[in-house]
Order: C-alpha cells, then structure tokens, then sequence
C-alpha cells in the first residue's frame, strides 16, 4: 500500500500560486505561437522542445520526452532566461506518461518581454532512481523577434 503525506502549510501555498498563475495564463489572450523544434538528449532518451505559446500573462512551452519503457519518468526542470538577463518561474502544469513517452506543458511568467531578442531554456532532469541527482539535458535559444 502506497502512503502519501500531507503538504507542510508553505508547499500548499506554493502549489496553489503556481496553479493560479497557469490558470491566468491560460486563460490569457494569445499574442502568438513561435515554432521550437529542437530536441535535446542521447541514445536513451530524448527531449523536445516543440512550440512556445505566448500569451498576455505568460507563455506556454509544449514539450515531449522519449525515455527507456522500463525506467521511471522523473519530470524535467525547465529554467527560463532571456538575452537581457531576465530569469522567468517555470511550472509544470499539465503532463501525461505512458510506457517511455511523456508529454506537456509548462507555464512560464511572466510573458517574455518586447525588447528581449531571444529566450534560452534549459533542461534538467532528475536522475532516476537517484531522484536527488540532477543533471543537465541541454539548452535551446528561441528566437523572439
């Protein structure tokens, strides 16, 4: 039997911002979609970036992962910087995993700004089954202008 704990008082607080936040970008009106396409990764797995949604509050980044059907997927950590130094809050908001092949979104705030030129995002992963291991997938800079 699988025992879950109760969130300490500040984790419930940081999950229900992060749940708002993505809910006013989602709900936000779309300024434009700008194609990604790069995937990041070795013979074991793979990682791509596949379109980031931007919106008037935020962006969403679509993303798809590829690992080994018999490893445990650990969920990528996203960081978010753009050319002029920018660091944005990344949140997992919604993802789906069935035997090796992920997918989702991410919410990213705030909505990348008019006079940065490029984002760049990074991918970490957790190692598994060391979960307490991260360790670095790659990076691609997206073109904003």
């Amino acid at each position: 039997m699988e025992r879950f704990e109760m969130l300490d008082r500040d984790s419930q607080l940081e999950s229900l911002d992060a749940a708002l936040k993505n809910d006013r970008v989602e709900r936000s009106p779309l300024v434009r979609v700008l194609a990604i396409g790069k995937s990041l990764g070795d013979e074991r797995e793979s990682f791509e970036l596949t379109a980031l949604e931007v919106r008037a509050a935020g962006a969403v980044l679509y993303w798809r992962a590829i690992t080994p059907a018999d490893q445990s997927f650990a969920l990528p950590q996203f960081v978010v910087t753009d050319d002029l130094g920018t660091r944005y809050e990344v949140f997992v908001a919604r993802w789906v995993s069935l035997d090796g092949l992920s997918r989702g979104e991410a919410a990213v705030v705030p909505r990348p700004t008019e006079s940065a030129a490029t984002v760049r995002i990074e991918i970490r992963r957790r190692r598994v089954p060391n979960r307490e291991t991260i360790r670095a997938i790659g990076a691609v800079d997206v073109v904003l202008q």
